[in-house]
């Protein structure tokens, strides 16, 4: 009973002797980074919408260029056919044809 005593006085011993000592604790304190050190480092958000906000605008507008452009490939396409396959156009002249025949 009593080396069981002696033995936990010495395991208490070690583990205080193992503790982290009172200059390594003010040395880390010392160390240590400051709100405002933080702050800095970190991007400012307002700016990073702004870029955002900006990059997606000129990403919208490419797009609307390129559909109008679209567009207006097919409005032409369109007036083309039309202008193909105008009827009143083919009636008069399946109409003057026949009448030459």
């Amino acid at each position: 009973m009593l080396q069981d005593h002696d033995n936990r006085i010495e395991s208490i011993l070690d583990m205080m002797d193992e503790k982290v000592g009172k200059d390594w604790v003010e040395a880390t304190i010392c160390d240590k980074v400051s709100k405002e050190e933080i702050s800095e480092l970190l991007p400012d958000m307002k700016l990073l919408d702004q870029k955002v906000e900006t990059k997606i605008e000129e990403n919208i507008d490419s797009l609307w260029l390129k559909l109008e452009e679209k567009f207006m490939g097919w409005d032409q396409r369109m007036i083309s056919l039309r202008s193909e396959f105008d009827m009143g156009a083919l009636n008069k002249f399946i109409e003057t044809k026949a009448n030459r025949d």
